[in-house]
């Protein structure tokens, strides 16, 4: 089955890196996934700030009584219940900051480990890797500021790189991270099938930072674990604890928020993973080299299929 084209032509420039009509699709799904975010964090803020203070119910009658005292000022009642409002407001809108707020704590706190720990155990990558990476660089017309650097980790340990290759970034530091003990690392004949195959791997990783998506994409992971911690596991408490008045009620929504949050998630995933295979794929010194690359990757799936946040299979088929 070929991928779907609907606007094949308006995204063809962004993926070229020359001036498009449209933003970046990977701009838009993680716009999306904000909102969403910051929206089930608000009916949690709003949940646990209002609702269960009975709504603030004391102190809405606190401003009806002080208009019925001799002498009250005109409109006083107004005034105090419009600001009662804003409190409550504000009050709910400190869930989806403190929820960013953690995220982007959780991204700053791994970025300064990860790059601290290859500033103190760095693993040497060969010259003719370097090489490979600055002739994908120069085909793909990356410029000349900012280009990024070639890290070797190792593979397996905690925070290592799980896949052969990996994009990595925040502030202007780019960086292609590639596992210790593979064809990247080591070099290989690139005029080879698995060399083919490291070498389109270097393109999709280029064209990560090419979009831009990078940083987007460590912030969108760090919120699917903070984002269960701080908003999802509290509710789903509360809802067994009360769980004859609360159960069904909370029980169904939360489920629903949880739904949309994972569909937001995995559909920025899914089309960051589709456009950068795309603009690999578009290669003309190796066009064919990215299916080859798909076709592997098929082969080392598990028997259930490939993770839904891995990249796309479609390009194989084009």
């Amino acid at each position: 089955m070929k991928p779907h084209r609907t606007g094949a032509g308006v995204r063809a420039g962004a993926r070229a890196g020359t001036a498009s009509a449209l933003p970046h699709p990977t701009s838009t799904q993680f716009l999306l996934l904000l909102v969403v975010l910051g929206s089930a964090s608000l009916f949690a803020g709003t949940w646990w700030g209002v609702l269960t203070q009975d709504g603030w119910r004391p102190r809405s009658e606190a401003c009806l009584r002080r208009a019925s005292v001799a002498g009250a000022a005109p409109f006083s009642t107004t005034r105090c219940l419009n600001e009662l409002l804003l409190r409550e407001s504000a009050v709910s809108l400190l869930a989806p900051v403190a929820v960013f707020a953690v995220v982007g704590a959780a991204v700053l706190t791994t970025t300064l480990w990860r790059l601290r720990r290859w500033h103190r155990h760095p693993l040497r990558a060969g010259d003719k890797v370097i090489e490979a990476l600055h002739g994908c660089l120069d085909e793909s017309g990356f410029p000349a500021d900012g280009r990024p650097l070639l890290v070797v980790e190792r593979r397996g340990r905690i925070g290592g790189v799980r896949e052969e290759a990996m994009a990595y970034g925040l502030f202007g530091r780019r960086y292609i991270v590639v596992a210790n003990h593979t064809a990247l690392a080591t070099g290989v004949e690139w005029d080879t099938p698995e060399g083919r195959i490291a070498l389109a791997t270097l393109r999709h990783e280029i064209a990560h930072l090419r979009a831009g998506d990078v940083g987007r994409t460590r912030f969108a992971f760090h919120a699917l674990w903070v984002f269960p911690c701080l908003v999802v596991l509290p509710l789903a408490a509360a809802a067994l604890v009360r769980l004859d008045s609360l159960g069904v009620s909370l029980g169904w929504r939360l489920a629903v928020i949880v739904g949309v949050v994972l569909l937001s998630f995995l559909t920025f995933v899914r089309t960051r993973e589709y456009e950068a295979d795309a603009t690999a794929a578009a290669c003309r010194t190796d066009p064919g080299a990215m299916a080859l690359a798909v076709e592997a990757s098929l082969a080392r799936d598990p028997p259930g299929g490939p993770s839904p946040w891995d990249s796309t299979r479609t390009i194989a088929a084009a």
